[in-house]
């Protein structure tokens, strides 16, 4: 397991990398475009529709996708964003429009990448980040190709598992009622397993005590 080395930026305890990914954004901002913003964040550097590489060019090695699919490793970039939005408010709608972009493209990420995504999507709801709505996250995913992949049943399971870390149940259907999902969950499942037999095996696995809980069902139409 990699060690994790802390250093001070201002008042807050932060992971070195985040200190250096910190000091990499305040020294390039004049000459950052806001809307490339969350890109950067992200990949490291811009990038082109239909692939998730940046350009060519100086990037930063501290972006989410560099880092390793841990929760704390990705939890400080998660609240590094949250200061950022509170500066600057009018960057929710970049990061909003970067992460559905890269959710309806999970197919051009590798499988650790798209476990990265996963946990800084889970920690930016259980973080409560500011203005980011569910929906923006849990339609981009509704996608026949990906669904038929088992890439979105795989995403949303880590995120699950991500997110009851810290937050109930209930926490967890009041986000999926406010995405839109109260009769999308089975959507979620390849069509050979779209059924509440399918859900039940999946999920018993995953969380065997608390998932199956009766007020799921109402999503399982």
């Amino acid at each position: 397991m990699k060690m994790l080395i802390y250093a001070i930026y201002g008042n807050m305890l932060i992971t070195v990398s985040l200190y250096f990914h910190l000091k990499w954004i305040l020294k390039f901002s004049a000459n950052l475009i806001y809307h490339i913003y969350m890109q950067v964040v992200f990949t490291g550097g811009r990038t082109q529709p239909g692939t998730t590489k940046p350009d060519e060019g100086e990037r930063h090695p501290y972006s989410i996708i560099d880092c390793e699919p841990t929760r704390e490793v990705i939890l400080p970039s998660v609240i590094y964003i949250q200061k950022i939005l509170r500066r600057r408010p009018f960057l929710i709608k970049n990061l909003e429009n970067v992460m559905r972009r890269f959710l309806q493209s999970l197919e051009l990420f590798e499988e650790n990448e798209r476990k990265k995504l996963a946990i800084f999507t889970a920690l930016a709801f259980s973080q409560k980040l500011s203005g980011l709505p569910p929906e923006t996250v849990f339609q981009p995913l509704l996608k026949d190709n990906l669904v038929s992949k088992g890439i979105v049943l795989s995403f949303i399971t880590d995120f699950f598992k991500v997110y009851l870390v810290d937050n109930s149940l209930d926490d967890l259907i009041s986000i999926l009622k406010r995405g839109k999902m109260e009769e999308n969950l089975l959507e979620f499942f390849p069509s050979a397993k779209r059924s509440a037999e399918g859900f039940s095996e999946h999920f018993a696995w995953v969380f065997p005590h608390s998932l199956l809980d009766s007020r799921m069902k109402s999503f399982l139409r």
